[in-house]
Protein backbone atom coordinates (compact mmCIF):
# COMPACT_ATOMS: atom_id res chain seq x y z
CA UNK A 1 0.00 0.00 0.00
CA UNK A 2 2.86 2.60 1.22
CA UNK A 3 4.72 1.72 -2.20
CA UNK A 4 1.11 2.25 -4.38
CA UNK A 5 1.16 6.11 -2.72
CA UNK A 6 4.61 6.12 -3.40
CA UNK A 7 3.83 5.82 -6.68
CA UNK A 8 0.81 7.89 -6.98
CA UNK A 9 2.12 10.67 -5.82
CA UNK A 10 5.74 10.49 -7.76
CA UNK A 11 3.08 10.18 -10.92
CA UNK A 12 0.61 13.08 -9.42
CA UNK A 13 4.07 15.31 -9.10
CA UNK A 14 5.24 14.28 -13.07
CA UNK A 15 1.63 15.97 -14.25
CA UNK A 16 1.77 18.73 -11.80
CA UNK A 17 5.72 19.69 -13.65
CA UNK A 18 4.36 18.75 -17.45
CA UNK A 19 1.39 20.61 -16.91
CA UNK A 20 2.83 23.82 -15.37
CA UNK A 21 5.18 23.35 -17.93
CA UNK A 22 2.49 23.76 -20.85
CA UNK A 23 0.69 26.16 -19.38
CA UNK A 24 3.93 28.43 -19.29
CA UNK A 25 3.90 28.02 -23.51
CA UNK A 26 0.62 27.63 -25.04
CA UNK A 27 -0.76 31.29 -24.25
CA UNK A 28 2.27 32.47 -26.03
CA UNK A 29 2.57 30.04 -28.94
CA UNK A 30 1.50 32.99 -31.19
CA UNK A 31 3.92 35.33 -30.06
CA UNK A 32 5.73 36.42 -32.14
CA UNK A 33 3.25 36.50 -35.08
CA UNK A 34 6.09 35.98 -37.43
CA UNK A 35 8.58 32.99 -37.96
CA UNK A 36 12.03 33.65 -36.04
CA UNK A 37 15.50 32.45 -36.25
CA UNK A 38 15.45 29.18 -38.27
CA UNK A 39 11.57 28.93 -38.18
CA UNK A 40 12.32 30.51 -41.85
CA UNK A 41 13.55 27.65 -43.35
CA UNK A 42 12.03 25.24 -42.23
CA UNK A 43 8.19 26.56 -42.50
CA UNK A 44 9.00 27.04 -45.62
CA UNK A 45 10.26 23.63 -46.37
CA UNK A 46 6.95 22.28 -44.71
CA UNK A 47 5.10 24.43 -47.07
CA UNK A 48 6.52 23.07 -50.12
CA UNK A 49 6.19 19.71 -48.78
CA UNK A 50 2.66 20.54 -48.80
CA UNK A 51 2.98 21.07 -52.48
CA UNK A 52 5.14 17.68 -52.98
CA UNK A 53 7.96 19.92 -53.75
CA UNK A 54 11.19 18.20 -51.63
CA UNK A 55 13.97 20.10 -52.80
CA UNK A 56 14.03 22.94 -50.24
CA UNK A 57 16.43 22.55 -46.94
CA UNK A 58 17.79 19.60 -48.43
CA UNK A 59 20.67 19.45 -45.45
CA UNK A 60 18.60 17.95 -43.30
CA UNK A 61 16.12 15.12 -43.85
CA UNK A 62 12.34 15.23 -44.08
CA UNK A 63 11.08 14.06 -40.96
CA UNK A 64 10.79 16.81 -38.42
CA UNK A 65 9.72 19.02 -41.76
CA UNK A 66 6.58 16.30 -41.69
CA UNK A 67 5.99 16.89 -37.97
CA UNK A 68 5.80 20.76 -38.21
CA UNK A 69 3.51 20.19 -41.73
CA UNK A 70 1.46 18.06 -39.45
CA UNK A 71 0.96 21.16 -36.80
CA UNK A 72 0.37 23.08 -39.77
CA UNK A 73 -2.82 20.77 -41.50
CA UNK A 74 -4.15 20.47 -38.06
CA UNK A 75 -3.85 24.18 -36.65
CA UNK A 76 -3.78 25.88 -40.02
CA UNK A 77 -0.63 27.80 -41.38
CA UNK A 78 -0.12 30.34 -38.37
CA UNK A 79 2.45 30.65 -35.68
CA UNK A 80 0.17 28.30 -33.16
CA UNK A 81 -0.01 25.47 -35.97
CA UNK A 82 3.69 25.78 -36.68
CA UNK A 83 5.14 25.42 -32.86
CA UNK A 84 1.95 22.92 -31.52
CA UNK A 85 4.36 19.95 -32.55
CA UNK A 86 7.22 21.43 -30.80
CA UNK A 87 5.31 21.65 -27.16
CA UNK A 88 4.25 18.41 -27.73
CA UNK A 89 7.37 17.15 -28.14
CA UNK A 90 8.87 19.10 -25.92
CA UNK A 91 6.67 17.91 -22.87
CA UNK A 92 6.82 14.77 -24.01
CA UNK A 93 10.75 14.70 -23.69
CA UNK A 94 10.33 15.70 -19.92
CA UNK A 95 7.98 12.91 -19.14
CA UNK A 96 11.12 10.60 -21.28
CA UNK A 97 13.87 11.94 -19.33
CA UNK A 98 11.49 10.91 -15.88
CA UNK A 99 10.45 7.20 -17.43
CA UNK A 100 14.63 7.05 -17.86
CA UNK A 101 15.80 8.09 -15.08
CA UNK A 102 13.24 5.96 -13.18
CA UNK A 103 14.51 2.63 -15.34
CA UNK A 104 18.46 3.84 -14.79
CA UNK A 105 18.36 4.36 -11.09
CA UNK A 106 15.20 2.77 -10.01
CA UNK A 107 14.70 5.88 -8.25
CA UNK A 108 11.45 7.97 -8.35
CA UNK A 109 12.60 11.38 -6.47
CA UNK A 110 15.84 11.20 -8.40
CA UNK A 111 13.65 10.94 -11.76
CA UNK A 112 11.15 13.95 -10.14
CA UNK A 113 14.32 16.19 -9.92
CA UNK A 114 15.46 15.46 -13.56
CA UNK A 115 12.06 16.36 -14.48
CA UNK A 116 11.82 19.52 -12.84
CA UNK A 117 15.31 20.98 -14.03
CA UNK A 118 14.69 19.80 -17.62
CA UNK A 119 11.09 21.76 -17.24
CA UNK A 120 12.52 25.17 -16.22
CA UNK A 121 15.82 24.89 -18.42
CA UNK A 122 15.70 27.85 -21.03
CA UNK A 123 16.86 25.96 -23.98
CA UNK A 124 14.06 23.13 -23.97
CA UNK A 125 11.84 25.79 -23.12
CA UNK A 126 12.50 28.07 -26.18
CA UNK A 127 12.94 24.77 -28.06
CA UNK A 128 9.15 23.59 -26.93
CA UNK A 129 7.70 26.86 -28.49
CA UNK A 130 9.90 27.35 -31.54
CA UNK A 131 8.71 25.75 -35.15
CA UNK A 132 12.88 23.95 -35.21
CA UNK A 133 13.84 20.68 -35.32
CA UNK A 134 16.34 19.97 -32.42
CA UNK A 135 13.27 19.65 -29.91
CA UNK A 136 12.27 16.71 -32.20
CA UNK A 137 15.20 15.03 -32.56
CA UNK A 138 16.43 15.43 -28.69
CA UNK A 139 12.99 13.79 -27.80
CA UNK A 140 13.82 10.72 -30.26
CA UNK A 141 17.55 10.63 -28.96
CA UNK A 142 15.65 9.98 -25.06
CA UNK A 143 13.34 7.21 -26.39
CA UNK A 144 16.41 5.94 -27.90
CA UNK A 145 18.43 5.62 -25.02
CA UNK A 146 15.48 4.20 -22.98
CA UNK A 147 15.15 1.35 -25.32
CA UNK A 148 19.39 1.00 -25.35
CA UNK A 149 19.12 0.60 -21.73
CA UNK A 150 16.10 -1.84 -22.04
CA UNK A 151 18.32 -4.19 -24.42
CA UNK A 152 21.34 -4.06 -22.57
CA UNK A 153 19.38 -5.19 -19.31
CA UNK A 154 17.59 -8.12 -21.29
CA UNK A 155 18.36 -8.43 -24.94
CA UNK A 156 16.00 -10.03 -27.20
CA UNK A 157 14.86 -9.11 -30.75
CA UNK A 158 11.88 -7.58 -30.13
CA UNK A 159 13.96 -4.85 -28.14
CA UNK A 160 16.57 -4.90 -30.45
CA UNK A 161 13.73 -3.93 -33.25
CA UNK A 162 12.13 -1.19 -31.73
CA UNK A 163 15.72 0.48 -30.35
CA UNK A 164 16.79 0.75 -34.56
CA UNK A 165 12.80 1.89 -35.06
CA UNK A 166 13.50 5.18 -32.83
CA UNK A 167 17.42 5.29 -34.00
CA UNK A 168 16.15 5.13 -37.48
CA UNK A 169 13.28 7.56 -36.51
CA UNK A 170 16.33 9.69 -34.73
CA UNK A 171 18.27 10.23 -37.91
CA UNK A 172 15.27 10.89 -40.20
CA UNK A 173 15.06 14.31 -38.00
CA UNK A 174 18.81 15.34 -37.90
CA UNK A 175 22.00 13.66 -38.66
CA UNK A 176 23.22 14.23 -35.01
CA UNK A 177 21.06 10.30 -34.49
CA UNK A 178 24.25 8.94 -36.26
CA UNK A 179 26.24 10.31 -32.52
CA UNK A 180 24.29 7.48 -31.72
CA UNK A 181 25.24 4.87 -33.94
CA UNK A 182 28.42 5.40 -33.35
CA UNK A 183 28.26 5.05 -29.19
CA UNK A 184 26.32 1.21 -30.10
CA UNK A 185 29.48 0.52 -32.29
CA UNK A 186 31.13 1.28 -29.40
CA UNK A 187 29.35 -0.43 -26.71
CA UNK A 188 29.29 -3.71 -28.72
CA UNK A 189 33.00 -3.63 -29.79
CA UNK A 190 34.16 -2.88 -26.00
CA UNK A 191 31.69 -4.61 -23.96
CA UNK A 192 34.10 -6.24 -21.95
CA UNK A 193 35.78 -3.27 -21.45
CA UNK A 194 32.85 -1.88 -20.15
CA UNK A 195 31.43 -4.72 -18.19
CA UNK A 196 28.12 -4.41 -19.31
CA UNK A 197 25.00 -6.60 -17.82
CA UNK A 198 24.30 -8.18 -21.18
CA UNK A 199 25.66 -8.40 -24.34
CA UNK A 200 25.17 -7.65 -27.97
CA UNK A 201 24.09 -10.27 -29.99
CA UNK A 202 25.42 -10.43 -33.60
CA UNK A 203 21.78 -11.27 -35.27
CA UNK A 204 20.23 -8.09 -32.99
CA UNK A 205 22.76 -5.72 -33.99
CA UNK A 206 21.88 -6.50 -37.82
CA UNK A 207 17.68 -6.31 -36.58
CA UNK A 208 18.71 -2.94 -34.75
CA UNK A 209 20.22 -1.54 -38.19
CA UNK A 210 18.04 -2.98 -40.43
CA UNK A 211 15.39 -1.45 -38.79
CA UNK A 212 17.02 1.99 -38.13
CA UNK A 213 17.35 2.03 -42.08
CA UNK A 214 13.86 1.02 -42.76
CA UNK A 215 12.12 3.85 -40.19
CA UNK A 216 15.19 6.28 -41.43
CA UNK A 217 14.06 6.16 -45.41
CA UNK A 218 10.12 5.91 -44.72
CA UNK A 219 9.58 9.75 -44.40
CA UNK A 220 10.55 9.44 -47.64
CA UNK A 221 7.80 7.95 -48.99
CA UNK A 222 6.32 11.14 -48.90
CA UNK A 223 7.41 12.02 -51.86
CA UNK A 224 7.84 8.45 -53.65
CA UNK A 225 5.86 9.83 -56.99
CA UNK A 226 8.72 11.78 -58.08
CA UNK A 227 11.81 10.78 -55.37
CA UNK A 228 13.72 8.42 -58.01
CA UNK A 229 16.57 6.30 -56.23
CA UNK A 230 19.11 8.75 -58.20
CA UNK A 231 17.41 11.65 -56.57
CA UNK A 232 17.40 10.05 -53.33
CA UNK A 233 21.43 9.04 -53.10
CA UNK A 234 22.25 12.72 -54.30
CA UNK A 235 20.08 13.97 -51.77
CA UNK A 236 22.22 11.92 -49.40
CA UNK A 237 25.29 12.89 -51.16
CA UNK A 238 24.61 16.74 -50.74
CA UNK A 239 23.47 16.43 -47.05
CA UNK A 240 26.69 14.45 -46.30
CA UNK A 241 29.34 17.29 -47.89
CA UNK A 242 27.42 19.97 -46.21
CA UNK A 243 27.96 18.33 -42.68
CA UNK A 244 31.29 16.58 -43.46
CA UNK A 245 32.65 19.26 -45.70
CA UNK A 246 32.16 22.40 -43.77
CA UNK A 247 30.55 23.90 -46.85
CA UNK A 248 28.43 26.70 -44.47
CA UNK A 249 28.92 30.66 -45.17
CA UNK A 250 30.42 32.10 -42.67
CA UNK A 251 27.66 32.49 -39.68
CA UNK A 252 28.21 35.89 -37.61
CA UNK A 253 26.44 34.25 -34.60
CA UNK A 254 28.06 30.85 -34.89
CA UNK A 255 29.67 29.79 -31.42
CA UNK A 256 32.34 26.90 -30.83
CA UNK A 257 31.04 24.16 -28.80
CA UNK A 258 34.03 24.49 -26.18
CA UNK A 259 31.91 27.77 -25.02
CA UNK A 260 28.36 26.56 -25.09
CA UNK A 261 28.25 25.96 -21.26
CA UNK A 262 30.10 29.07 -20.13
CA UNK A 263 28.14 32.55 -19.28
CA UNK A 264 27.40 34.99 -21.27
CA UNK A 265 26.43 32.17 -24.40
CA UNK A 266 22.74 33.13 -25.94
CA UNK A 267 20.99 33.08 -29.23
CA UNK A 268 18.69 35.85 -30.59
CA UNK A 269 15.60 34.86 -31.79
CA UNK A 270 13.60 37.63 -32.49
CA UNK A 271 14.22 41.28 -30.73
CA UNK A 272 11.54 44.14 -31.38
CA UNK A 273 12.27 47.19 -29.53
CA UNK A 274 9.71 50.32 -29.27
CA UNK A 275 7.90 51.90 -26.07
CA UNK A 276 9.02 48.18 -24.74
CA UNK A 277 10.97 45.20 -25.60
CA UNK A 278 9.78 41.91 -26.87
CA UNK A 279 12.32 39.96 -27.41
CA UNK A 280 13.04 36.04 -26.95
CA UNK A 281 16.74 34.54 -26.80
CA UNK A 282 18.34 31.21 -26.17
CA UNK A 283 20.60 30.31 -23.64
CA UNK A 284 20.73 27.57 -20.88
CA UNK A 285 19.80 27.79 -17.33
CA UNK A 286 22.59 29.29 -15.43
CA UNK A 287 22.20 27.30 -12.50
CA UNK A 288 22.21 24.10 -15.43
CA UNK A 289 24.57 25.32 -17.56
CA UNK A 290 27.29 26.83 -15.65
CA UNK A 291 27.44 24.22 -12.86
CA UNK A 292 27.58 21.26 -15.50
CA UNK A 293 31.08 20.94 -16.57
CA UNK A 294 32.78 20.50 -12.66
CA UNK A 295 29.45 18.05 -12.02
CA UNK A 296 30.58 16.28 -15.16
CA UNK A 297 34.24 15.99 -13.71
CA UNK A 298 32.95 14.95 -10.07
CA UNK A 299 30.73 12.50 -11.82
CA UNK A 300 33.38 11.03 -14.55
CA UNK A 301 35.37 10.18 -11.64
CA UNK A 302 33.28 8.51 -9.61
CA UNK A 303 32.03 6.54 -12.78
CA UNK A 304 35.53 5.46 -13.42
CA UNK A 305 36.48 4.80 -9.89
CA UNK A 306 33.43 2.25 -9.99
CA UNK A 307 33.35 0.53 -13.44
CA UNK A 308 35.76 -2.38 -13.23
CA UNK A 309 33.58 -3.54 -10.35
CA UNK A 310 30.48 -3.06 -12.04
CA UNK A 311 29.26 -0.17 -10.16
CA UNK A 312 27.12 3.10 -11.47
CA UNK A 313 26.93 1.91 -14.71
CA UNK A 314 23.96 3.22 -15.22
CA UNK A 315 25.79 6.68 -14.41
CA UNK A 316 28.46 5.64 -16.96
CA UNK A 317 25.64 5.11 -19.53
CA UNK A 318 24.24 8.64 -19.12
CA UNK A 319 27.76 10.53 -19.27
CA UNK A 320 28.44 8.11 -22.58
CA UNK A 321 25.26 9.63 -23.94
CA UNK A 322 26.14 13.32 -23.41
CA UNK A 323 29.78 12.25 -24.31
CA UNK A 324 28.46 11.16 -27.93
CA UNK A 325 26.11 14.19 -28.31
CA UNK A 326 28.30 16.91 -27.56
CA UNK A 327 32.15 15.78 -27.80
CA UNK A 328 32.19 15.21 -31.73
CA UNK A 329 31.25 19.23 -32.23
CA UNK A 330 34.51 20.04 -30.89
CA UNK A 331 36.02 19.14 -34.35
CA UNK A 332 33.24 20.04 -36.57
CA UNK A 333 34.57 21.56 -39.63
CA UNK A 334 31.13 23.48 -39.79
CA UNK A 335 30.52 26.12 -38.02
CA UNK A 336 28.52 25.32 -34.70
CA UNK A 337 25.50 27.01 -32.66
CA UNK A 338 24.44 27.07 -29.34
CA UNK A 339 21.10 25.13 -29.85
CA UNK A 340 23.25 21.95 -31.17
CA UNK A 341 23.55 21.83 -27.21
CA UNK A 342 20.23 20.92 -26.78
CA UNK A 343 20.28 17.09 -27.03
CA UNK A 344 22.69 16.55 -24.37
CA UNK A 345 20.39 18.91 -22.05
CA UNK A 346 18.38 15.90 -20.39
CA UNK A 347 21.61 14.48 -19.80
CA UNK A 348 22.70 17.30 -18.26
CA UNK A 349 19.88 17.21 -15.93
CA UNK A 350 19.73 13.87 -15.11
CA UNK A 351 23.58 14.31 -14.65
CA UNK A 352 23.11 16.72 -11.89
CA UNK A 353 19.61 15.38 -10.59
CA UNK A 354 21.87 12.42 -9.52
CA UNK A 355 24.30 14.65 -7.66
CA UNK A 356 21.00 16.79 -6.27
CA UNK A 357 20.00 13.04 -4.63
CA UNK A 358 23.17 12.23 -2.97
CA UNK A 359 23.10 15.34 -1.42
CA UNK A 360 19.34 15.26 -0.30
CA UNK A 361 20.64 11.70 1.26
CA UNK A 362 23.01 13.49 3.62
CA UNK A 363 20.37 14.68 5.91
CA UNK A 364 18.59 18.26 6.92
CA UNK A 365 21.48 20.28 5.70
CA UNK A 366 21.68 17.86 2.19
CA UNK A 367 18.21 18.77 1.88
CA UNK A 368 18.16 22.35 2.80
CA UNK A 369 20.55 22.35 -0.10
CA UNK A 370 18.75 20.84 -2.24
CA UNK A 371 15.65 22.84 -1.77
CA UNK A 372 17.32 26.09 -1.63
CA UNK A 373 19.46 25.22 -4.99
CA UNK A 374 15.45 23.85 -6.70
CA UNK A 375 13.99 27.02 -5.10
CA UNK A 376 16.97 29.35 -6.75
CA UNK A 377 16.36 27.68 -10.50
CA UNK A 378 12.89 27.78 -9.99
CA UNK A 379 13.15 31.55 -9.25
CA UNK A 380 15.23 32.43 -12.30
CA UNK A 381 13.31 31.05 -14.84
CA UNK A 382 10.70 32.74 -13.45
CA UNK A 383 12.91 36.30 -13.89
CA UNK A 384 13.30 35.18 -17.18
CA UNK A 385 10.11 34.38 -18.50
CA UNK A 386 9.51 37.40 -20.53
CA UNK A 387 12.48 37.17 -22.40
CA UNK A 388 11.98 33.23 -23.34
CA UNK A 389 7.90 33.35 -24.19
CA UNK A 390 8.19 37.07 -25.84
CA UNK A 391 5.79 39.14 -23.59
CA UNK A 392 6.40 42.93 -23.51
CA UNK A 393 9.22 44.01 -20.88
CA UNK A 394 10.06 47.44 -19.65
CA UNK A 395 13.30 48.94 -21.37
CA UNK A 396 14.41 49.28 -17.86
CA UNK A 397 13.64 45.31 -16.48
CA UNK A 398 15.45 43.96 -20.12
CA UNK A 399 18.86 46.18 -19.41
CA UNK A 400 18.46 44.85 -15.86
CA UNK A 401 18.05 40.92 -17.25
CA UNK A 402 20.91 41.56 -19.96
CA UNK A 403 23.17 42.83 -17.28
CA UNK A 404 22.93 40.48 -14.88
CA UNK A 405 24.23 37.92 -17.37
CA UNK A 406 26.25 39.69 -19.58
CA UNK A 407 24.05 38.74 -22.74
CA UNK A 408 25.11 39.22 -26.13
CA UNK A 409 22.25 41.21 -26.87
CA UNK A 410 21.41 44.51 -27.91
CA UNK A 411 21.24 46.97 -24.99
CA UNK A 412 18.46 49.17 -26.38
CA UNK A 413 17.99 52.78 -27.02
Amino acid sequence: MKLVKKINLGLAILFLILGFFVLTKIFWLGTPAFSTADENYYLEAALQYQKGNYSVNLEHPPLGKLLILAGIDLWGNNPVGWRVPSLVFGTLGIFLVFLLTKVIFKNQRLAIWAAILLSLDFLWFIHSRTAMLDIFVSTFILATTIFLWQYLQKPSTKRAVILGIFLGLTIAVKWVGLFLVGLIVIFSACQSIFNLQAKFRPKDLIFIFLAATLFYLLPYLFFWQDLSLTKFFLIQIKMARIHLGGLWPTQTNAQAAWSWFLPGRSTIYSFVGGEKVTAIIGLGHPLIFWLWPVVFLALAKETLANLPHKKQLGLFFVLAFFSALFFPWLVSLRPTFLFYVLPTVPFVCLGIAYLLEKIWEQGKWGKIVVTFYLLAVFGLFLLYLPLLSGQPISWQHFRVLNHFLGLSLPTGR
